[in-house]
């Protein structure tokens, strides 16, 4: 079976891996898409066509492939080539050349313009509101507000890492819903970190505080959240999420609310989890710029 695209840096792993093929097996199914197991480098690979996006450490097959994929029961076992021999094998997956890259574009963390983002997040909390009332955990208005027993996780201060460790793994799935807020959030203060002033100290501080939680990931929370945090870590996003920065750092609202749909889209509750976080950390940006 064929393997039509990898994310670059997963590519990479595998090579650097020294075997081939690598022994993996099939370690949860979805409705479009599963989750295989790679032991040697201790992290699970999402599998699944092009169509509902592309994420770190994910595996893009055609339907065909993902079909005969999604036949087999979980525990099977797979093997991972990185030649062509035996491509068209029942129990091997063998990645093509063609790679993928999810970092932030250098055109978003040139010169972000945070005004502009506090301002759009805003319409993105109105929209939020609109399509939907809560993610996996509390009521968007409660987690909105001042009084939320997570705010902590989504402010600079000293106590932010234990804050942020009260909220890893809250949630129920494969990537838990405070996981998936605090990716979002992660994917605001990486897009300003390098920009001047207060707003650069907040968004680099938050970040430091998320990676001094690095170590207490695999204890707190499922194994492929971990490997979704760490690349949030490494500035690797989702596409969908990139997608929505782009649409954030905009002038105009025009594709804004199609966009959200879209991220909403990813996950039962994961997209609206994440969305939450970007409205969150964009809150946290502009306490900033009004101090």
């Amino acid at each position: 079976m064929w393997v039509s695209a990898s994310e670059k840096s997963l590519r990479e792993r595998i090579v650097s891996a020294g075997s081939d093929p690598l022994e993996a097996s099939i370690a949860a199914r979805y409705r479009h898409g599963l989750d295989i197991e790679i032991p040697a480098l201790s992290e699970r690979v999402f599998v699944s066509t092009a169509a509902k996006g592309l994420f770190p450490s994910h595996f893009a097959v055609r339907q065909p492939v993902l079909e005969a994929l999604l036949q087999k029961p979980v525990g099977s076992h797979l093997w991972i080539r990185t030649d062509s021999q035996d491509r068209t094998a029942p129990d091997a997956l063998t990645l093509s050349y063609r790679t993928f890259d999810l970092y932030l574009p250098d055109n978003l963390t040139g010169t972000p313009d945070p005004k502009r983002l506090v301002s759009r997040s805003r319409v993105l909390r109105s929209t939020l509101l609109l399509i939907a009332s809560s993610g996996g955990l509390d009521p968007f208005t409660a987690m909105f507000s001042d009084t939320w027993e997570h705010r902590g996780a989504f402010a600079s201060s000293g106590k932010t890492s234990d804050s942020i460790l009260g909220l890893l793994g809250k949630g129920a799935g494969s990537t838990p819903s405070g996981d998936d807020m605090l990716v979002g959030a992660a994917a605001v203060c990486t897009l300003f970190k390098n920009a001047e002033g207060s707003v650069s100290d907040i968004a680099a501080s938050w970040l430091s505080a998320l990676s001094c939680c690095e170590p207490r990931f695999p204890a707190l929370t499922t194994l492929m959240s971990t490997g979704y945090l760490k690349a949030a870590l490494q500035g690797r996003f989702g596409s969908h999420l990139i997608a929505l920065l782009k649409c954030l750092s905009l002038p105009s609202n025009r594709s804004l609310y199609a966009t959200v749909l879209r991220v909403k889209k990813h996950g039962n509750t994961s997209g609206l989890d994440t969305l939450a976080g970007v409205t969150l950390a964009c809150r946290m940006i502009g306490r900033a710029l009004q101090k």
